[in-house]
């Protein structure tokens, strides 16, 4: 289900999905924290696959990519944090200024040349890696999914890790 919540983000579509979170809410107080669980659970498998798949001298800014609480798999970025710069005399840059020069490559304007070639939506490392497991983070989802609707129907409302 594609959810924008301020920047960037990945539609993985799972058909039913909102309707399924929203009556499930409902149903049961407790859901809700299940239901983080499960989406931190996957967001931290496709983090995991994002600093693997990092390369090169930029790839460090990629381990400040967290998987957020939320009812869906949302990832976010240490951003705020003081990219070490080894110039000296030089204002101190944020992670997500060096992320989006990473990612997306620069090489237009004499402040961009560090970085790798322009590939505009493509990206280098997180894009191809959500591009390529969008059907391992359906079915990671969707089988923590699975494990909080049998722990409601056997009236234990715990989750366990199903790995991934």
């Amino acid at each position: 289900m594609a959810r924008k919540t301020g920047g960037a983000f990945v539609g993985v579509e799972i058909e039913g999905l909102s309707a399924f979170i929203r009556g499930a809410s409902k149903a049961d107080k407790s859901i809700k924290s299940n239901l983080r669980k499960a989406g931190k659970e996957t967001a931290e498998m496709l983090a995991s696959r994002t600093r693997a798949r990092a390369s090169g001298p930029w790839a460090s800014v990629y381990d400040g990519l967290r998987a957020a609480s939320a009812l869906y798999p949302t990832i976010a970025l240490r951003g705020s944090g003081v990219y070490r710069s080894t110039k000296r005399g030089r204002k101190n840059v944020k992670n997500s200024d060096i992320f989006f020069g990473a990612e997306f490559g620069g090489r237009a304007r004499n402040t961009t040349m560090q970085f790798l070639p322009h590939l505009g939506k493509t990206g280098y490392a997180f894009w191809p890696t959500v591009r390529n497991s969008r059907g391992a983070i359906a079915e990671h989802y969707l089988n923590v999914l699975d494990e909080v609707i049998d722990a409601l129907d056997e009236g234990d409302t715990g989750i366990s890790k199903s790995g991934g």
